[in-house]
């Protein structure tokens, strides 16, 4: 063979070899690419999905349990002038060291109505008896400063969001005092108090468990119970989430309702500061067991409550500092639908075992292992 072929037949080879390479270069280029695409439309696709936010209902006369609003009230005026205490005694402050306040809000403009002289008239502010702001009912913040007459005040014990017509509707954000050389000084604890007004559900309480069963009902946007229907949400799979500032000293527990009590029940260990539970076709049924406590039959019950409850013994109190609860609503269909019932269906009922690995019946009290994950059954 000539040597001027061996070199022509070498540099064909790093031709084609160059062309491999620049080939390949290009397809781990675009792997990653279509990798980068691929995990962006995952993750519009995630935050596509509607996360509704809900709340917890605080009772007029709570049982074995107690509870602070937090700063996102959510309020009903059942009275003209009726009121909601900001400040008051317990948290009296010297006005002179304030400029002023803002509050954020949520307005209901559709609960406004208008005064004797035909102007606007919804919600206003009762600062001391001597001082009136007024809500905007197409508006979200107030920012005002603090008249002379406030200010003279040795200490201010009055600050009330006040209703000027009857079922005005209004939920309050967050209240924040601003310091005279201008600093943000949060109020995050309100007195309360008042009258002629009804709490709605709070999205951020702090709940105080004092004895066994104490527990608070969870409510959507509307003011209702969160509910479940098989024969209308068959598809749907809700995703509830509740989140708390730290981790729960205690176990806790989520109770599914019916119509005449609790048929569902969701056991969580302590020290957990996210507690995540699915409401759906294969979650919402009441179980029958026999006397070993092997279920022998899974009967599907329309959810008419949901509830966070305290399923420990004793008046040992501890606190839940609850920063949000929240649910995402998602729909399956034909045999996907099929698959993931089924997938629920198992999760919850795969079995369960002791610490020393024998398997025991849903009825045995004590921490076990289901499905990978450790918890206190109750």
């Amino acid at each position: 063979m000539q040597i001027s072929t061996i070199f022509a037949t070498i540099n064909n080879f790093y031709y084609y070899l160059d062309i491999i390479l620049i080939n390949y270069k290009t397809y781990i280029v675009m792997k990653k690419i279509f990798t980068l695409v691929a995990a962006a439309l995952v993750a519009v696709a995630v935050n596509a999905q509607d996360v509704e936010q809900l709340g917890f209902k605080i009772d007029d006369f709570p049982w074995n349990y107690t509870a602070d609003p937090g700063t996102d009230v959510r309020l009903t005026f059942s009275s003209q002038w009726g009121e909601f205490g900001l400040i008051g005694a317990s948290n009296a402050i010297n006005p002179a060291d304030y400029k002023g306040y803002r509050i954020e809000y949520v307005a209901d403009p559709s609960t406004a109505g208008t005064d004797d002289d035909g102007n606007p008239s919804y919600v206003q502010t009762n600062i001391g008896g001597i001082q009136f702001n007024d809500f905007d009912a197409n508006a979200s913040v107030l920012e005002q400063d603090f008249n002379d007459a406030v200010k003279a005040l040795s200490s201010l014990d009055k600050f009330n969001v006040q209703a000027k017509v009857k079922d005005a509707k209004i939920e309050i954000k967050s209240f924040t005092l601003v310091k005279a050389d201008g600093t943000d000084v949060p109020v995050t604890s309100y007195v309360a108090g008042g009258w002629g007004r009804s709490l709605g559900s709070s999205a951020a309480p702090v709940i105080t468990f004092t004895g066994q069963y104490g527990g608070l009902c969870i409510y959507g946007a509307d003011e209702q119970p969160c509910t479940y229907s098989h024969a209308t949400e068959e598809n749907v799979v809700y995703l509830y989430s509740i989140k708390a500032a730290e981790p729960i000293a205690k176990p806790t527990l989520v109770e599914l309702d019916n119509a005449s009590g609790g048929f569902q029940y969701f056991n969580f260990d302590a020290d957990l500061d996210q507690i995540d539970f699915t409401v759906s076709h294969a979650t919402a049924v009441k179980e029958t067991k026999d006397e070993d406590g092997t279920v022998t039959a899974s009967e599907p019950n329309d959810v008419a409550k949901i509830y966070f409850k305290n399923p420990n013994e004793g008046t040992d109190p501890f606190t839940v500092k609850v920063t949000s609860v929240s649910r995402i609503k998602t729909t399956v269909d034909g045999i996907e639908n099929v698959n993931a019932k089924e997938t629920l269906h198992n999760a919850v009922n795969a079995p369960m075992y002791n610490l020393a690995g024998q398997q025991v019946s849903k009825n045995y009290k004590g921490v076990v292992i289901q499905n990978g994950k450790k918890f206190f059954n109750k």
